[in-house]
């Protein structure tokens, strides 16, 4: 089968909506027939939008760039495609965006100058 397998993605964008991180598989085994692989997000009914270009044979990752729009997008999938056709069928990882927000963002300012700021900013970690 000319299918990469394992596809994993770590979401280390901690905006709401937005991806970045890195995307691993494993490539295909005897890659001969593969011209390239291709990475794309997407959704349930099959439409995608790809991130990056288009990679070698024997390429097993792609730093996706923070602030990547997850556009309402589900999976990452990461495509085979040989000099006739490119696969219909890809393995997909579950993308899950989980955003932190810190809470409880506190600051008083405690310099008496204009423009100027000092005192201390108190926050809440993340749940």
């Amino acid at each position: 089968s000319a299918s990469v397998s394992s596809v994993a993605f770590v979401d280390k964008d901690l905006d709401k909506d937005e991806l970045g991180g890195l995307a691993t598989w494993v490539a295909v085994a005897d890659d001969s027939q593969v011209t390239h692989y291709a990475v794309y997000l997407v959704d349930v009914h099959s439409s995608r939008s790809q991130v990056g270009g288009y990679f070698p044979p024997g390429t097993n990752q792609l730093d996706v760039p923070v602030d990547t729009s997850q556009g309402g997008f589900q999976f990452l999938a990461v495509y085979t495609k040989s000099k006739f056709v490119e696969q219909s069928k890809p393995p997909t990882f579950n993308i899950s965006d989980a955003p932190s927000d810190v809470l409880g963002l506190d600051f008083i300012d405690k310099d008496l100058d204009e423009d100027e700021l000092g005192g201390d900013i108190t926050w809440s970690d993340p749940i």
